[in-house]
C-alpha cells in the first residue's frame, strides 16, 4: 500500500515509550485467554514498540478522530485468531480513548458487536467464519449476507471495503 509515495510495509519496530495504547487489564474486551500479562508473562517490553515506516510518519492512532470518522459506518472482523486479537485491539484502543463513553455490546448468532451510539459505530467479530471455513467458500462474499453489513469487512490478510448494504436480521 502506497499513499503520497510511502509504502507503509518497509520500515521496523521502534521503541516507544508512550505506548501501550492501552492497559489490558482495564479493558473490558480482552478476553482471559488474550490477556499475556494476567496468565503471567514477565516482560512488558514488548508493548512498547511501534510500526515506524521507512519514508514517511504514520501518526499515533486517535481514538476520538477514528470515531468521528467512522461515524454511522460498522466494521466487521472476520474471525481467526489473528483477527480475534486485532478486533479485540482496535476495541480496547477506542475504549481507552473515550473511557466515559457510554458502550453497548451485543451477541446475536455468531456476531459480537461493540457499539458506540454517540458515534453511531460497531465494530463487529463474527465467530463462526476462520481459514477454513473462508476457504471452502472459495472467497466469495456472495456466500455469506452477513459480511456485507460492513463497511469493512477484515478477513485476516484481505480487506474488502463494501458500501450501501443493509445488515441481515
Amino acid at each position: 500500500m502506497r499513499s503520497n509515495g510511502c509504502n507503509w510495509f518497509l520500515g521496523s519496530w521502534v521503541y516507544n515509550d508512550s505506548y501501550p495504547f492501552y492497559d489490558a487489564s482495564k479493558c473490558p474486551f480482552i478476553r482471559n485467554g488474550s490477556n499475556c500479562l494476567k496468565n503471567g508473562r514477565p516482560d512488558k517490553e514488548y508493548l512498547k514498540y511501534k510500526w515506524k515506516p521507512n519514508d514517511c510518519h504514520l501518526p499515533r492512532f486517535n481514538g476520538e478522530d477514528f470515531l468521528k470518522r467512522f461515524k454511522g459506518k460498522k466494521i466487521m472482523f472476520v474471525r481467526d485468531s489473528l483477527s480475534e486479537n486485532q478486533w479485540q485491539s482496535l476495541t480496547c484502543m477506542v475504549h481507552a480513548a473515550i473511557p466515559q463513553t457510554h458502550f453497548d455490546t451485543s451477541i446475536k448468532g455468531d456476531l459480537y458487536s461493540i457499539a458506540w451510539p454517540d458515534y453511531e459505530i460497531s465494530i463487529i467479530l463474527c465467530h463462526k467464519y476462520g481459514r477454513s471455513t473462508f476457504l471452502d467458500e472459495k472467497l466469495s462474499l456472495k456466500s455469506s449476507k452477513r459480511w456485507l453489513c460492513g463497511l469493512v469487512s477484515w478477513f485476516n490478510l484481505l480487506a474488502f471495503s463494501i458500501y450501501s448494504h443493509a445488515c441481515p436480521t
